[in-house]
């Protein structure tokens, strides 16, 4: 009985994989021209990557990892470049002559990462005040942050943030955190 089980449950995991491995593949040559379009990712993997198999009730192929990358200088192996058919764009792919724009496809990946790497420059950031207080829990001082603190108390950083979470037995100040203040950062 449970090897019965066992079967039923294999067999059905291969059905499952089967139906969400038919999108279609797209196999394009160095160039950029189609070389062939594959009914689904297992057969390409099958007869061109010939490395298909099922692991822990998963497939496992290169060509699925191929799939997964962004970048096109990743997608190439056995000599092709390999896309799911949903993500070839029409201003890359000419489909009367059958062939895919490497070029602009580069150029497009060289702008993103361009973008991506200008960043937003922060000028300020809220932080906490620290508030430092006498034996009977009267202000004495604001602190504008754990660095100034620190500076005036002429201690270190680690001891002042331990000191405002309270995690020193017997603190040499009494020291809590304040507000959350707009503060303006220095570069």
């Amino acid at each position: 009985m449970f090897l019965y089980k066992k079967l039923l449950l294999f067999n059905y995991t291969l059905n499952r994989l089967s139906e969400s491995k038919f999108k279609e593949v797209m196999e394009f040559d160095d160039d950029g021209n189609l070389k062939n379009i594959w009914k689904s990712g297992k057969e390409a993997a099958i007869k061109v990557f010939k490395d298909y198999r099922i692991a822990n009730g998963s497939a496992c192929t290169k060509l699925y990892y191929l799939l997964r990358r962004t970048k096109l200088c990743h997608k190439f192996a056995c000599g092709s470049y390999w896309f799911h058919r949903h993500e070839i764009k029409e201003e890359f792919f000419n489909p009367v002559t059958l062939k895919l724009d490497i070029q602009k496809i580069l150029e497009c990946e060289k702008n993103r990462r361009k973008e991506s790497r200008k960043r937003l420059v922060i000028t300020d950031k809220k932080i906490y005040t620290v508030n430092q207080y006498d034996v009977n829990g009267g202000l004495i001082k604001t602190y504008l942050n754990v660095n100034d603190a620190a500076n005036k108390l002429q201690t270190s950083k680690l001891s002042i943030m331990k000191i405002c979470k309270n995690k020193v037995k017997k603190p040499k100040y009494n020291l809590k955190y304040g507000e959350k203040i707009k503060q303006p950062i220095k570069f």
